[in-house]
């Protein structure tokens, strides 16, 4: 199962924010500018998080050079693993 969590004109809208900032500040290897655009624009950054891991882009700079303008962004929920530290969120929990 998947989730469309960006279309392509957000797609759009994203990567000619992050290219301003990391044109103007440079990159510190973060997400920081995605991050912000996410507040702006009310998308969950969880979300754009893990989509975003799933395309192995991994900081602002990647985003810029990376990410296909043409396409929605997709998240695959098939693939999300809860963090082994949380047993609450994993599918064979141990008290």
């Amino acid at each position: 199962m998947s989730k469309q969590v960006l279309s392509s004109q957000q797609v759009t809208q994203l990567i000619e924010h992050v290219d301003e900032h990391v044109q103007a500040e440079g990159c510190n290897h973060t997400t920081r500018f995605a991050a912000h655009w996410t507040v702006e624009n009310c998308v969950p950054w969880q979300d754009l998080q893990d989509a975003l891991d799933q395309a192995s882009l991994f900081c602002d700079c990647e985003i810029v050079l990376n990410l296909d303008l043409e396409q929605p962004l997709i998240l695959n929920l098939e693939t999300l693993v809860a963090p082994p530290e949380n047993r609450w969120l994993s599918r064979r929990a141990t008290p």
